[in-house]
């Protein structure tokens, strides 16, 4: 991929100079180490500009670098563990992290939970238990970590995300019965049971970080919650609480001790929904969306990969850095700009773009955002150019800008939605850092169609 590496300032080379002089004089003053504690944060804080960017290869590279350059910054250590997670190294990433923690300590709150919720991803996405002594120091009144207390409590000591089946074995997801035309069936939406109780309309969304389940779903099959007020974050808001579904089948695969949410999303309602996978289940499975031949397969991440995707006569493969709130991929704009893109397999409606990226790359931008969940104001709007995974995209249209709330976060450049994926047979692979999309169709990347009307239902949180 085509970015520029993050140049290192000269305040951390005279830095990593005052150091060396320390190592071999004697002890530091506290001029240098005034210097020191300043070249790590400059450092750390042209970093976290870098990921804004979008320059992920630059910054899972280079944040390793500098947190072996400061070993004793712990807020360096935190971003290390970022990049080590969006590479797909998930275990030095615990191990980072859990450095961090320590190093933070009791003197920054916000770099300790940080490190916690990182650590706390890595251990997940290996399938191993939230051990409790880690815990044990953690701010109780950080809603994310209260997440992960509750997780802790709700396991017991007991391994996640834990695959009941054959490594090679490949098992086909039944279909829900959604109407033609609905969201359900347009995205694929199956069906499963959880702890035994049948369990319809399951979507599979990668644009949410976790997996998510109704009320009314997790109350018909016995799903062990712990109270909260955990936010929701999407289209639209909504409050949810940690559970554990003990045994969620797929089709003929089982998976034990599924850490889920339990809320009432309005666009999963909507949809008539019961549950939305995420990237953290998602992250242990690799799922073939067959749009064209509207069918859908589920196999361990574990599982060899076999080329059946490899002999059609188009193939796309999307490199994607598994961040521990959302897998971005990393494209490239007019001009050569990094472009921070989510591949969501959860949004119908179409391709949205945040503002602020908008207005410097869309002369024609208007100044307005958009605004409620299931209400747009369309906007005549095209593309610029843009390069993905190797292959460009031109004349793309774009539904509409990003709500107010999610551009907030400032995470995001570029959503692309069903308006793409719908021509492509699709492989989320999460644990090997890809997407793959792979066509009958020459023209799969020709003659962009536009979205259709939405009525009433918008993608899923």
């Amino acid at each position: 991929m085509r970015f520029n590496s993050i140049t290192i300032p000269i305040l951390c080379l005279v830095a990593l100079a005052l150091a060396g002089c320390t190592r071999a004089g004697g002890a530091a003053s506290a001029t240098d180490d005034a210097a020191f504690r300043g070249a790590a944060t400059a450092r750390a804080d042209e970093l976290e500009r870098g990921r804004s960017r979008g320059d992920f290869a630059a910054f899972a590279a280079e944040s390793v670098a500098a947190a072996d350059r400061f070993p004793h910054d712990a807020r360096l250590r935190v971003l290390a563990a970022e990049g080590l997670l969006a590479a797909g190294n998930t275990r030095a990433a615990e191990a980072d992290a859990l450095e961090a923690e320590r190093l933070a300590g009791l003197t920054s709150e916000e770099v300790s939970s940080a490190a916690i919720r990182l650590w706390a991803t890595a251990r997940l996405r290996q399938g191993l238990p939230l051990e409790t002594a880690q815990l044990a120091r953690i701010a109780l009144d950080d809603p994310a970590l209260q997440t992960v207390l509750a997780w802790s409590d709700l396991l017991a000591g007991v391994a996640p995300f834990q695959i009941e089946t054959s490594a090679d074995v490949v098992v086909e997801a039944p279909l829900s019965e959604a109407a033609t035309g609905s969201l359900a069936a347009e995205l694929l939406a199956i069906n499963g049971a959880a702890n035994g109780t049948p369990c319809k309309t399951i979507f599979i969304d990668t644009g949410a970080q976790h997996t998510v389940m109704t009320r009314a779903a997790a109350e018909a099959a016995g799903v062990r919650v712990q109270p909260g007020d955990i936010e929701l974050a999407g289209f639209a808001s909504a409050t949810a609480e940690a559970g554990l579904i003990e045994k969620l089948e797929l089709g003929s695969l089982t998976i034990r001790n599924v850490p889920v949410l339990v809320g009432d999303s309005p666009a999963l309602t909507a949809a008539d929904g019961s549950m939305s996978l995420g990237a953290d289940i998602l992250y242990h499975l690799r799922v073939t969306l067959d749009y064209p031949e509207r069918r859908v397969t589920i196999e361990p991440a574990s599982a060899s990969v076999t080329t059946t995707d490899e002999s059609a006569s188009t193939a796309w493969r999307i490199p994607v850095w598994t961040f521990s709130r959302l897998p971005l991929a990393e494209g490239t704009a007019a001009g050569g700009t990094p472009l921070r893109v989510l591949v969501d397999t959860g949004d119908r409606s179409g391709t949205y773009i945040s503002y602020r990226w908008g207005r410097r790359e869309i002369p024609q931008l208007a100044g307005a955002h958009s605004g409620m969940v299931f209400r747009f104001k369309k906007k005549d709007l095209t593309l610029p150019p843009i390069e993905l995974g190797g292959r460009a995209i031109a004349d793309w249209p774009v539904v509409d800008t990003l709500p107010k709330e999610l551009d907030r976060l400032d995470v995001v450049d570029l959503m692309l939605g069903h308006d793409l994926l719908k021509r492509f047979r699709v492989i989320l692979d999460l644990s090997r850092n890809e997407f793959r999309l792979s066509s009958s169709d020459p023209q799969a990347m020709q003659s962009p169609i536009r979205p259709a009307e939405v009525k009433g239902e918008h993608d899923l949180p």
